[in-house]
């Protein structure tokens, strides 16, 4: 699965992209590699002091995905079944605990490398 990273940019696009690319995984009962792609484009934003709200690993391994809930308030207020609603999402993503990002790049061989030697496992 191919996840933009311009979703990252705001916790309520992110939880959600993470919902619908669990759905994907449960659905289609094979092994998936999740990318976090355009990933230049974060580092380009940071420049530019657009960064993410938090650190990487937050988006990679979501072991601290409850960290992006404060943010969805902002986002979309604070009405309660809202807010609850965004917490049950999480929830329901750590538990069957299938997701996993891997930041991805066409102009990085880096990135480029380390994709392929996923691929090839």
């Amino acid at each position: 699965n191919m996840l933009d990273s311009i979703h990252a940019r705001t916790a309520s696009h992110y939880i959600t992209a993470l919902c619908v690319t669990l759905s994907t995984m449960l659905h289609i009962a094979l092994p998936h590699i999740n990318l976090l792609t355009k990933f230049d484009l974060i580092k380009l934003s940071e420049k530019r002091n657009e960064s993410l709200p938090h650190d990487y690993s937050v988006y990679f391994t979501l072991e601290e995905l409850e960290r992006l809930l404060p943010e969805v308030d902002k986002e979309i207020g604070s009405l309660e079944r809202h807010r609850l609603f965004a917490e049950d999402m999480v929830e329901i993503i750590k538990d069957y605990n299938l997701l996993r990002f891997h930041p991805f790049s066409v102009f990085s061989p880096k990135l480029l490398e380390r994709t392929a030697a996923l691929m090839d496992k």
